[in-house]
C-alpha cells in the first residue's frame, strides 16, 4: 500500500483523532470563559463523528486492499464495521446530557473519540500487534471514562476495570510471543500457514489460551468478566451503553477475523494423535469459553436488583451465543455472529435509553414501576429492547439466535453448544419478564413525573427503528454482509 493510499485509506481515523484535538482544545479554552463549554464540545464531537461517518461511506464501494504486514485494511469488511461503530458511537453520544446540573467534565468528549478511534482501528487490521494496540487505545479510553463520575463507586469499578485489564493484556502479549515463536509471524494469514498441518505443542496450546484471554476480556466472555457488573453499573449512563455495544462489537469482529483467517479453518490439527473428539485446539477453547458464558451469564442474571448489572449479566450470556456462531469456523458462522452482534448492540443501547430517566431511582429494576401508565411510548420501547434480547420472534434478536444455532447445526461437534443455547434462553426468558413485570404489571407508588431526555428519546427512536427493520427484513442485513465478506 503506497503513502496516498494509506492516508486515504486511514482519512476517516485521521478526521476522528484531530476532532477529537480541537474539541479538546475549544473546551480547555472556554472552560473559564462560558457556561456553556459542555454544549459546545458535545455538538462538536457529534459533528465530528458525523463527518467521520461520511468519510467512511465514501470508501464503501472500495474494493479490500492491505499492506504487507495486514497492519491496516480498508474496503471490504473493514468499511462495514467502522461504520456500524461510528453510528453506535453517535448513538451513545446522544445519551449524554450536557446542560444537566450534574455535567460530564469536558475531557469525556476527547476520551470517548479515541475509545472509539481504537474500536475502528481494531476492526480494520488483520495483525495482532495492530489489533493489540488498539485494543489498549481503546481499553485505556474507557478505564477513565469509567471514573469520570467522581465517586467512591465509580473509582472502585474503574480500578477493578483496570486491574482484570492489565491482566488480560499481559496475557495476550505473553500468547502473542508464543504463536510467534510457533508460526513466525504476527499477521492472521501468516499465521495460518505457520501453523497449517501442525498438531497442538504446550507451548502452541499456552498460546491460544493467553491470547483468547486477551479477547474474553475484551467482549466480557467468562473467565475474565468480573469487571463488567461493576463497570455497567457505576460508569455514567453513555459510557455504559458505548461498553455493551460499540465494545463488544469491535471486539467481536476482530475475534471473528482472527479465528477465520487464522485459527479454526487452516489452524492445529488437534491434540494428540487423533485430536480430542477430532476438533482442533481452537474450537476446544471457544466451546469450553461458549458454555461457561452461557451458563454462568444466565443463572447470575436472576435475582439482580440493579437493571444495569441484569444488562451487564446478560451480556456476558449472549457473549456466549456470539462465540457459538464463531465456533463453526466457516463464513456463515462469520456472518451470523456479525448480524447477531449488530442488533444486539442495537437493543441494548435502547433498553439504556430508557433507563436514562431512571437515574435518581439508582437503576433499580423496580424503579420501572408502572413506567406503562406514565410513559407509555418509553413503556413500549422498552418491551421491544428486552423482548428482543430475550430472542422473540418477529423481531431481530430472534433471528439473531435462529441463525447462529443453525450454522452450528451444520457441524455434529457443535449439537450439544446449541443445547445449552436453548437451554440458556429459557433462564433468559425468566429474568427478561421479570423487568416487564415491573414495567406493565406493576402500579406506579409515586406521582413524580418521569423526565425522558430528548436525546434520550431520539437514540431510543434510532434503535427501535433498526431492531423493527432487521427483524422484520433480516435478509437484508444478512445479504449486506454476505456480499461484504465476499468482495
Amino acid at each position: 500500500m503506497k503513502a496516498e493510499q494509506l492516508v486515504s485509506a486511514l482519512l476517516p481515523e485521521i478526521w476522528l483523532l484531530v476532532s477529537a484535538l480541537i474539541t479538546l482544545l475549544v473546551g480547555v479554552w472556554c472552560e473559564t470563559k462560558y457556561a456553556r463549554v459542555n454544549q459546545i464540545c458535545h455538538w462538536m464531537s457529534v459533528v465530528g463523528l458525523l463527518i467521520c461517518g461520511l468519510l467512511v461511506l465514501t470508501q464503501w464501494n472500495l474494493p479490500m486492499t492491505t499492506d504487507k504486514h495486514q497492519m491496516l485494511i480498508s474496503g471490504g469488511l473493514s468499511v462495514f464495521a467502522r461504520l456500524v461503530i461510528v453510528v453506535l458511537a453517535l448513538v451513545c453520544l446522544l445519551l449524554v446530557r450536557p446542560d444537566a446540573e450534574r455535567k460530564l467534565p469536558i475531557e469525556f468528549y476527547f476520551l470517548f473519540s479515541t475509545a472509539t478511534l481504537g474500536m475502528i482501528l481494531m476492526a480494520s487490521t488483520s495483525n495482532l500487534l495492530m489489533a493489540f494496540v488498539a485494543l489498549e487505545l481503546s481499553s485505556l479510553s474507557l478505564y477513565v471514562l469509567t471514573a469520570l463520575e467522581h465517586d467512591r463507586k465509580s473509582a472502585e469499578g474503574s480500578f477493578k476495570y483496570f486491574i482484570l485489564g492489565a491482566v488480560a493484556s499481559a496475557f495476550m502479549l505473553f500468547g502473542m510471543s508464543y504463536i510467534y515463536g510457533v508460526s513466525g509471524s504476527l499477521s492472521f494469514h501468516g499465521i495460518a500457514q505457520g501453523l497449517e498441518g501442525e498438531h497442538v505443542s504446550m507451548v502452541l496450546l499456552a498460546g491460544m489460551i493467553f491470547v483468547m484471554a486477551g479477547f474474553a476480556f475484551k467482549i466480557a466472555s467468562v473467565p475474565f468478566h468480573f469487571w463488567a457488573p461493576d463497570t455497567y453499573q457505576v460508569a455514567p449512563l453513555p459510557v455504559s451503553a458505548f461498553i455493551a455495544s460499540a465494545s463488544k462489537v469491535a471486539g467481536f469482529i476482530l475475534l471473528g477475523r482472527f479465528l477465520l483467517e487464522a485459527g479454526l479453518p487452516k489452524g492445529v490439527a488437534g491434540i494428540g494423535p487423533e485430536g480430542v473428539y477430532g476438533t482442533s485446539g481452537w474450537l476446544i477453547i471457544i466451546s469450553v469459553m461458549a458454555v461457561a458464558s452461557i451458563i454462568f451469564g444466565n443463572i447470575a442474571a436472576i435475582g439482580q436488583k440493579s437493571f444495569r448489572r441484569l444488562l451487564a449479566y446478560s451480556a456476558i450470556g449472549h457473549a456466549g451465543y456470539l462465540l457459538i456462531g464463531l465456533a463453526s469456523g466457516t463464513e456463515e458462522g462469520f456472518v451470523a455472529t456479525l448480524y447477531y452482534v449488530t442488533v444486539y448492540a442495537f437493543a441494548v443501547i435502547g433498553a439504556f435509553s430508557i433507563i436514562a430517566c431512571e437515574e435518581n431511582t439508582d437503576d433499580r429494576i423496580d424503579g420501572l414501576r408502572g413506567l406503562m401508565s406514565q410513559s407509555p411510548i418509553a413503556a413500549m420501547a422498552l418491551l421491544v429492547f428486552i423482548l428482543s434480547l430475550a430472542g422473540v420472534p418477529p423481531l431481530a434478536g430472534f433471528f439473531a439466535k435462529f441463525y447462529v444455532f443453525v450454522v452450528a447445526l451444520h457441524d455434529t461437534r457443535l449439537v450439544f453448544l446449541v443445547v445449552i443455547g436453548l437451554l440458556g434462553s429459557v433462564i433468559a426468558f425468566y429474568y427478561y419478564l421479570a423487568v416487564l413485570k415491573w414495567v406493565f404489571v406493576k402500579d406506579a407508588n409515586t406521582d413524580r413525573e418521569r423526565k425522558w431526555p430528548l436525546g434520550a428519546r431520539i437514540s431510543a427512536g434510532i434503535c427501535l427503528t433498526v431492531v423493527l427493520i432487521f427483524g422484520l427484513f433480516p435478509s437484508l442485513l444478512l445479504e449486506t454482509i454476505t456480499l461484504i465478506l465476499s468482495r
